[in-house]
């Protein structure tokens, strides 16, 4: 069973994304690119300032403009569902997604951040009819 002080914290680890050289997992750095929002509700951006290749050795520094380009970069943990495109920004993200759909983790004991990330999900990913195949998928790409 996956434990929330480990789920809860996924947020603040740097991204896991596909290396632009050899394809393989990369990691993302992650910095703070600006905040926006109230006082009670910010909303904190983040950017990928370094993409690292442990496989092959590749890295690069990126700059906040270019950390937004759509060709930058792209997630390593990436499916499409029903027409839908859906991503996780590491494996503990993952790990989040896989013990809210196996009922691991329910809305009632969720953090708020937890709770906050859950109710942004499309409908799609709710419903109980598509759990099944969801975690199916999700767990394909956790053995990725």
């Amino acid at each position: 069973m996956t434990t929330l002080s480990a789920l809860n914290a996924f947020h603040e680890e740097n991204y896991d994304v596909v290396c632009p050289k050899c394809a393989a997992k990369a990691t993302g750095k992650t910095i703070v690119n600006g905040t926006k929002g109230t006082y009670r509700w910010p909303l904190i951006r983040f950017a990928i300032s370094q993409i690292t290749c442990m496989h092959c050795g590749f890295n690069r520094q990126l700059t906040p403009q270019q950390s937004r380009q759509p060709d930058a970069w792209t997630f390593w943990y990436v499916c499409g569902f029903k027409g839908q495109r859906i991503w996780a920004i590491n494996y503990h993200h993952l790990q989040f997604m896989i013990a809210v759909l196996a009922g691991e983790i329910t809305e009632s004991n969720m953090s708020l951040y937890q709770l906050a990330l859950y109710e942004t999900w499309p409908d799609t990913l709710k419903l109980k009819k598509n759990r099944q195949e969801l975690l199916r998928l999700f767990r394909q790409l956790a053995t990725r």
